[in-house]
């Protein structure tokens, strides 16, 4: 059985509040907010398939950890 996740895109967007020197800070702001959130939705994806990778293994982290340990 497969089982696909539903993925979502955020998108960031910005509303004005009138002032001129805030609005223009934020709006500096809005394109590294956007990949930052790209970057965490990467990570997040790649722990998912590293979890699913271990979990086919019959592996745990923390036996990964011990045997790491151990050499």
């Amino acid at each position: 059985m497969s089982v696909k996740r539903k993925t979502q895109r955020v998108h960031t967007g910005m509303k004005m509040v009138g002032i001129k020197s805030v609005d223009e800070l934020f709006k500096i702001a809005v394109s590294p907010l956007a990949d930052s959130i790209e970057m965490r939705n990467k990570l997040e994806a790649a722990m998912v398939r590293i979890l699913h990778v271990f979990s086919t293994h019959n592996a745990t982290i923390n036996n990964i950890g011990d045997s790491i340990h151990q050499k």
